[in-house]
């Protein structure tokens, strides 16, 4: 896998990437770095026998998996943002997808029967070794994190393979005289649009409506007027439907392939598209041909080339993926990617097999019942969502969603006390607080309304008294700063002035008689 694992990775992996400068580091290398960390905190005990996953054959190593976890997490805590604990399966989802990805990635890469000589290998560990003071110090970085050289020679030859195999996949990646054509033409056109109403003959009258408006412009009436008349598109029906230039890729397809179909001056007929019917008139164009074209034609040549490299690194991965044979054998992990991927039934039995593992973790009975709420059954989501809130009652999350769930059941009174406690529990969020101001607002709870305000005038308060003492603090530090420079410069000696010839202390000669 591409990850360190135990403490003091950090040093070993940061030397590897400064001596693998221009490697071509796809989805697992970047994720890797983000595995790099000292101080893993803690997870729950879920650390069962067997393999968290299995990729194509290939097992993760639920230990290694854990081990990837608390790293990543750790990170994440270090950058700034602790992971609240709403989303702790969400992010170790997240982790496992990476671990997937890179095993796919490396195993796709292997496919490819690129060669990475012992040669190769060796020069790149000695690299590494470069970047530490000393061979002591680069064997001790090694030891701290139990690796043994074979162990950094392999993970360096699965980097080697995989940089050679993605740089050959790349390499198939060609610009086309057609690409930089349609790379580089514009069409400035206005168009008048009619939306489909509802009802079984909205699409008729639309159609007709439109129909009717191109009989005018066939009459010879005027394109802008009409627009500014009939148009349906409030974006651009006040300057008469007109659109300025758009290249390839920026309007639909269906209106996009019209568009640049027409010559100068002329006007389609109506186009269908998903926003409705659509008259085209294209005002001007810009040809890919001309002085300045030849201008750019290079550096917008280099920019397809990386853009074509990128999508057909990300069709072939995507490609490998789809194609890959994947195992989630963790319930709750399996659980929830079931009811990311809108796969509800399915994910409602695993997370059932999930509670048998883990009966009072609360944040399953949470998606159980974000599951029923999207199987239309808030009955069954009501009581998931009830027990969850019980299992975890320090979680403000859980509070607001049972608040809004008892709200939706018309159950004002118990609205308002899971309100309540998710207000008591953040007191310093100000986003929870505006919202519940305004719903205790529509709930007529003019009380509960005010005190919500008055925290927020509160947490406001606060913040300005910080940001004062953060200007006073700045201020003094200057103040300081310039006070010390004064004092050095009064105390460094300041060089004697020689007196010269013309000076008025200068000795004087009278001159020679002669």
């Amino acid at each position: 896998m591409f990850y360190f694992s135990q403490r003091g990775s950090q040093m070993i992996f940061t030397k590897m990437r400064k001596s693998m400068k221009g490697v071509i580091i796809f989805i697992v290398v970047v994720f890797a770095a983000t595995l790099v960390y000292f101080g893993a905190p803690a997870v729950g005990d879920r650390a069962k026998a067997g393999p968290v996953a299995v990729v194509n054959g290939k097992k993760i190593d639920r230990q290694e998996f854990l081990q990837a976890y608390q790293q990543a997490a750790a990170y994440q805590e270090s950058a700034g943002g602790a992971i609240a604990p709403s989303q702790l399966e969400a992010f170790q989802a997240h982790v496992l997808d990476q671990m997937v990805n890179g095993e796919i990635i490396l195993q796709g890469a292997r496919k490819l029967n690129v060669k990475v000589s012992n040669k190769e290998v060796d020069d790149k560990v000695a690299e590494i070794q470069k970047q530490f003071s000393s061979r002591e110090e680069f064997n001790a970085a090694l030891k701290q994190q139990k690796m043994s050289m074979g162990r950094l020679k392999q993970l360096v030859r699965d980097q080697l393979v995989v940089q050679k195999g993605l740089e050959k996949i790349q390499g198939s990646a060609k610009v086309t005289d057609a690409d930089l054509r349609n790379a580089y033409e514009e069409v400035r056109a206005r168009h008048i649009l009619i939306q489909v109403p509802q009802g079984a003959d909205g699409d008729a009258k639309a159609k007709a409506k439109a129909q009717e408006i191109m009989q005018q412009l066939l009459k010879g009436a005027d394109f802008a007027t009409l627009a500014k008349k009939y148009s349906e598109d409030p974006g651009s029906a006040k300057s008469g439907g007109d659109l300025n230039f758009f290249r390839r890729g920026q309007m639909v397809p269906e209106f996009e392939k019209v568009a640049f179909s027409l010559g100068v001056g002329e006007i389609s007929q109506p186009v269908k598209t998903k926003y409705g019917y659509h008259i085209i008139k294209v005002e001007a164009r810009k040809e890919a041909k001309g002085p300045d074209f030849e201008k750019v034609k290079k550096q917008l040549e280099a920019q397809l080339a990386e853009q074509k490299k990128q999508e057909t690194l990300q069709k072939w991965f995507e490609a490998e993926k789809k194609n890959a044979d994947i195992k989630v054998n963790d319930n709750r992990l399996a659980a929830y990617k079931a009811m990311t991927d809108g796969k509800f039934d399915q994910a409602l039995d695993l997370y059932q097999k999930a509670l048998k593992d883990e009966p009072q973790n609360g944040y399953i009975y949470a998606d159980l019942a974000r599951i029923y709420r999207q199987k239309k059954d808030n009955d069954k989501a009501l009581g998931n969502l009830e027990q969850a809130a019980r299992l975890v009652p320090s979680d403000a999350s859980l509070q607001f969603s049972l608040g809004e769930l008892y709200r939706e059941k018309k159950l004002a009174d118990k609205a308002v006390a899971a309100y309540q406690k998710a207000s008591d529990l953040e007191p310093n969020n100000y986003m929870l607080h505006l919202n519940l101001k305004e719903i205790y607002k529509e709930l007529n709870r003019a009380e509960l309304a005010k005190a919500e305000e008055q925290k927020m005038a509160g947490i406001q308060k606060a913040l300005e008294a910080q940001q004062k003492a953060e200007q006073e603090a700045q201020k003094a530090q200057q103040k300081a700063a310039e006070e010390a420079a004064r004092n050095q410069a009064q105390q460094t000696p300041q060089p004697q002035q020689q007196s010269s010839p013309s000076s008025p202390a200068a000795p004087t000669q009278a001159p020679a008689k002669r």
